[in-house]
């Protein structure tokens, strides 16, 4: 018998519908597979804390181009990705159901420290 049910929270409840990683991707000139081998090797360090987000991400975007040119527009595109964030709310009403059911509702997410301060925020 179920009792719990877990979520993810980016690309689950939370999805970026700007595009933006594909957009820095494409301008850096690599792939998905490639950034995303470079991403993981290190992005510990901002799911912890230790190093903010933005910073890590130029420092992997740096491994691609040299950021003495692109570093503005980076940012840029990158900032449309904070704006590009929506609320699934067809999920969000699931997960109520859900509960009022009397099933346990668990979420879970490498998304970093700065999420539990956001949703204790919210």
């Amino acid at each position: 018998m179920i009792k719990a049910i877990i979520f993810d929270y980016s690309g689950v409840i939370v999805k970026d519908e700007s595009n933006s990683l594909d957009k820095v991707i494409e301008y850096l000139g690599t792939n998905k597979e490639t950034w995303d081998r470079e991403w993981f090797l290190g992005n510990k360090e901002t799911n912890t804390g230790k190093k903010p987000y933005q910073e890590y991400f130029l420092e992997i975007c740096s491994k691609f181009k040299d950021l003495k040119n692109s570093k503005d527009q980076i940012l840029e595109i990158l900032e449309e990705k904070k704006n590009g964030y929506r609320i699934n709310t067809e999920l969000i009403e699931l997960i109520k159901e859900l509960k009022n059911k009397g099933y346990k509702i668990g979420l879970i997410s490498n998304y970093g420290i700065e999420l539990r301060d956001k949703i204790k925020n919210d």
